[in-house]
C-alpha cells in the first residue's frame, strides 16, 4: 500500500484531521506501510504535503502538519476541490480540548 493510500485509510477510520506523525504511527501499527528508509514520518509528511498541492487530491491540509480527507456535502469522498468540505466529525472537540 502506498503512503497516500495508508494515510487515506487511517483518516477514513479516524474521521478527523490528524498530524502526519500520528498518521504514520497508526499506519505502522496497522502494518499499512512497510518503510524501507529510516524516517517514515518524514516520508509521510513529504508525500502528504506534495499530494495536497495537487488538483484532485483526496486529501486536504487542515492546519500546520494536519491533514484530512476531502469529502463532499453528502459526506462522500470527492476529488473536486470546489466541493470541498473537510472530514472533521470529531475535529471540533479535538481542536478545543484542553492540552
Amino acid at each position: 500500500m502506498t503512503y497516500l493510500d495508508a494515510a487515506y485509510t487511517v483518516l477514513q477510520a479516524e474521521k478527523q484531521p490528524l498530524h502526519y506523525t500520528d498518521i504514520t504511527r497508526r499506519a505502522l501499527a496497522q502494518v499499512l506501510i512497510v518503510p524501507t528508509g529510516l524516517t517514515p514520518e518524514a516520508t509521510m509528511g513529504s508525500r502528504l504535503y506534495t499530494d495536497t498541492q495537487e488538483e484532485g487530491s483526496r486529501l486536504v491540509r487542515a492546519g500546520k502538519g494536519h491533514v484530512a480527507r476531502r469529502v463532499g456535502i453528502s459526506g462522500r469522498p470527492v476529488g473536486n476541490p470546489s466541493a470541498t468540505v473537510i472530514d472533521c466529525t470529531a475535529w471540533q472537540s479535538y481542536a478545543h480540548s484542553p492540552a
